[in-house]
């Protein structure tokens, strides 16, 4: 279900004969022939790739290479339409000797987050068992059996050295009391408590080893077994922040935990190394700072001194999107890091700190999941023109072969052409992004384009079929759809502009204080190079983007008048609001030097779209999940609110299920045609209807 408010413009009628004088003069000048600018060419009978054909897409999200390198398994993720959920598959298939066909895999269940034992015998995952996520346990090809009962949710798992257990992360299920009056607000409130706990697989017997005011995020097992090593976080009201987390070892034996590295930021992540000297984790380096670099170190089991090993990177690595694996030698570690348009896995000579590609550009590739001996890896990979799929290769000479072949419906129909562009910003700044354009081009016809904007701000375009997609995740997760829009003859801009990751800190770091500035005008000067090059029509560009992709093309319709429509999901209306409502503060007071109230006042109205957005012209569409704790609703209820009362045509769809990102398949399947159906009304992608009477309103600015 969802919920739609609009607003017509009477200033948009009131314009409309000056429009229809425009468009008499852009007639002129590009309709004179629109039957040769439509005629002859390089023709694709195949049908459109569209929403429909987007909604049946699979995607491997998960993998896991067992030790003895001779099985993987693997998850797929599909929608199941009539139930409304997405719904994961877990298979196993042999790995192939070079140059055998792939068997597809004979032994399938329900299931996720797939953790092979060490002796490759047995396999634990997770999946629904009475009402609640649980671990199971399977000796393929045999059955499954769910191993643990009247816990809360299992939100990861690890199999002890030997085999004989399995380390949990569980929710506390008495953690959130529902309350009967009234309930003290905090983070600690809104979300519940993770422990620590050990499983006897063989009898089903199990021992919570933490308590009290710590959350354990991470875990992993010596190798002597007798200690886990944990990142934690505390949960009393006024400490718990998404960007603080400490290092601890938990005995096993009796729970008893040994801070081993405790100070400012983020330190998470942490992975024993095989002879069990060491453990490597990710790092903020010391510093609270939520934007800051973070990177690879190294720590003595025992404690002592901290190495940093990946500063020279520059990069934001986190907890959930970078690998860290080590070598079974000890001698170094596997590390994947974003790179311009793909990502790249790393390995980094612990001793010396010298870094070599494993994984060479470009692509973009991640979960990477090796054998015992580090010699055989499997991955997820994705490129233009198909899904999230399973690969394997060597590790020293990479060799990727391709294991699954999820979606073979999209050879036949048609998709966009994607390649790499540059250009220089109007100070001068190298900057790139990806164009998508419809397949067959026809020379000298100008195209509608559209402007897609990435979150984050720290995030990137790559070269993907879902081209936000940096991380394996499903097709139909990101409802701004550049292949639907390419199908439909429309060309899709992506720019990777200032404060874009996977090139360097300095090029992160440099909208900080600056959002809508430097960025939009990096984007806007992306969409000028199209128009100079004859490929972008100056007359039909429309912009669109979510979460921080909303905010600037918030800016974009707002500090230009270029657009003549907008769709625009989970925007920043106003950072201040934002600042005092959301469940990431540090993230606006990062990159605003401090809180709404203090030093950074002038800084957050000089950069807001509330500051501007009187301005505003363009037809806009709103987007936005109900239940968003990143960007709460307010903040498109404003908007709208402000678009009413400076007379814009707009609308405001809401999803009363979904929170920041869209994870049911009906909202998804909703937004992404919404979204399609907006631009295509008020950016035709045929020259006629320009000149044609029933063409939308548009004034001039």
């Amino acid at each position: 279900m969802m919920r739609a408010s609009s607003s017509n413009s009477a200033r948009h009628a009131a314009l409309l004969p000056v429009r229809r004088l425009w468009v008499a003069v852009a007639c002129a000048l590009t309709c004179t022939d629109v039957a040769r600018a439509q005629g002859p060419g390089a023709t694709d009978v195949r049908p459109p790739f569209d929403v429909a054909t987007q909604m049946r897409l699979r995607s491997v999200v998960d993998a896991a290479l067992a030790p003895d390198g001779r099985r993987i398994a693997f998850v797929t993720d599909a929608v199941d339409a009539r139930a409304d959920r997405h719904v994961q598959q877990l298979a196993v298939l042999d790995v192939p000797p070079e140059g055998e066909r792939v068997s597809w895999a004979r032994w399938a269940v329900a299931g996720m987050q797939p953790r092979w034992s060490p002796d490759s015998r047995h396999l634990a995952f997770l999946a629904e068992c009475a009402g609640a996520v649980q671990l199971w346990i399977a000796t393929p090809p045999g059955p499954a059996r769910c191993r643990t009962h009247g816990h809360g949710d299992v939100v990861d798992a690890a199999w002890s050295p030997d085999g004989r257990r399995v380390a949990l992360l569980v929710t506390d299920a008495a953690a959130r009391p529902a309350p009967a009056v009234a309930t003290v607000r905090s983070r600690a409130s809104r979300e519940g408590a993770v422990r620590l706990v050990v499983l006897d697989p063989a009898t089903g017997t199990s021992r919570q080893l933490t308590s009290g005011p710590l959350d354990v995020d991470e875990l992993s097992w010596s190798p002597r077994g007798d200690a886990i090593a944990v990142a934690v976080h505390a949960r009393d009201v006024d400490g718990a922040t998404l960007s603080r987390s400490e290092l601890a070892v938990v005995r096993v034996a009796d729970g008893a935990i040994r801070m081993l590295v405790e100070r400012p930021g983020m330190d998470a992540s942490p992975q024993w190394s095989p002879d069990g000297a060491s453990i490597a984790f990710l790092t903020h380096g010391g510093r609270s700072e939520y934007l800051g670099d973070t990177f690879v170190s190294v720590i003595s089991a025992e404690g002592g001194p901290i190495r940093d090993l990946t500063t020279s990177l520059g990069e934001r690595q986190l907890p959930g999107e970078s690998t860290i694996a080590w070598r079974a030698d000890s001698r170094s570690l596997f590390v994947s890091t974003p790179r311009r348009q793909g990502t790249t896995l790393l390995e980094v000579d612990v001793r010396s700190g010298t870094i070599t590609d494993r994984t060479p550009p470009p692509g973009v590739r991640g979960a990477f999941t090796f054998d015992a001996r580090t010699a055989r890896m499997a991955f997820l990979a994705t490129d233009a023109r198909s899904a999230w799929e399973l690969y394997a290769s060597p590790v020293d000479s990479f060799v990727p072969r391709r294991l699954t072949f999820s979606n073979p419906m999209l050879d036949s129909v048609r998709l966009g052409t994607m390649t790499e562009r540059r250009w220089v910003a109007p100070d001068g700044r190298d900057i790139e992004g990806l164009v998508l354009t419809p397949r067959a081009m026809q020379a000298g016809r100008r195209y509608p384009t559209i402007l897609f904007l990435h979150g984050g701000p720290a995030w990137s375009f790559v070269q993907g079929f879902a081209p936000q997609g940096m991380l394996p995740k499903t097709m139909q997760s990101d409802v701004y759809s550049p292949q639907v829009l390419a199908a439909l003859g429309y060309v899709v801009l992506m720019p990777n502009p200032r404060g874009s990751i996977g090139r360097g800190h300095e090029f992160r770091m440099a909208n900080v204080r600056d959002w809508g500035g430097g960025d939009l005008a990096d984007a806007v000067a992306g969409l000028d190079a199209l128009v100079a090059s004859g490929i972008a029509d100056s007359m039909r560009l429309g912009v669109m983007g979510h979460s921080y992709g909303g905010t600037l093309a918030g800016m974009a319709i707002a500090r230009t008048s270029r657009f003549r429509a907008a769709a625009i999901g989970a925007a920043i209306f106003d950072p201040g609001w934002f600042y005092g409502s959301s469940d990431l503060p540090e993230l606006i007071a990062g990159y605003f030097g401090g809180s709404p109230w203090d030093a950074a006042a002038d800084s957050y109205r000089a950069h807001a779209v509330s500051t501007y957005v009187r301005a505003v012209l363009a037809p806009t569409l709103l987007l936005h999940g109900e239940r968003d704790r990143r960007v709460p609703l307010g903040q498109s209820e404003a908007f709208l609110r402000a678009l009413r009362d400076a007379g814009v045509v707009a609308e405001l769809v809401t999803y009363p299920s979904q929170g920041h990102g869209f994870s049911t398949p009906s909202a998804q399947r909703d937004a992404a045609n919404r979204v399609v159906a907006w631009l295509t009304r008020h950016v035709p992608y045929r020259e006629a209807d320009a000149c044609a009477e029933h063409a939308p309103s548009w004034p001039v600015a």
